[in-house]
């Protein structure tokens, strides 16, 4: 199975949730992996959220209080499962979140390469950060 980028990131609180979604009888599957531009963290007492606009340096990985927070990925036999799970997911989270913005938020998957941390902090617009990213995938593990 390839894996391909949503270019969402999910906080931790929703990653949990994520994670205890079984998959096994779909074709493809869902992963988290450390989100790559090194922006988006939170506290570790979940109370908080933090966004780095050009990333975090990476001597400042080293705070304990400070975790990193988690980008969706898809793991999949081809390109096409991949779009059409991630537009399900797309459509859980217009129900969670009605949102007009949300409407017309372009998302799209992506094959996953190996890539310096730097390339990403130099599009960091990319990636989005929305609250409804685990009931989207909660209605695509009810579908």
């Amino acid at each position: 199975m390839e894996k391909f980028r949503t270019h969402l990131i999910v906080n931790l609180r929703n990653s949990r949730i994520i994670e205890n979604l079984d998959f096994t009888k779909s074709d493809f599957s869902l992963e988290l992996i450390p989100e790559p531009t090194n922006c988006f963290w939170e506290y570790g007492n979940g109370l908080g959220e933090i966004h780095y606009g050009g990333g975090k340096n990476a001597r400042d990985f080293d705070n304990k209080f400070e975790l990193q927070q988690n980008e969706l990925i898809i793991l999949s036999p081809d390109e096409n499962i991949a779009a059409n799970a991630l537009s399900l997911i797309k459509g859980g989270m217009m129900l969670a979140y009605p949102d007009p913005t949300n409407t017309f938020l372009d998302l799209y998957v992506s094959k996953k390469t190996d890539r310096p941390p730097d390339f990403y902090k130099t599009f960091p617009g990319t990636f989005h950060k929305l609250e409804s990213t685990a009931f989207g995938c909660q209605v695509l593990k009810k579908l």
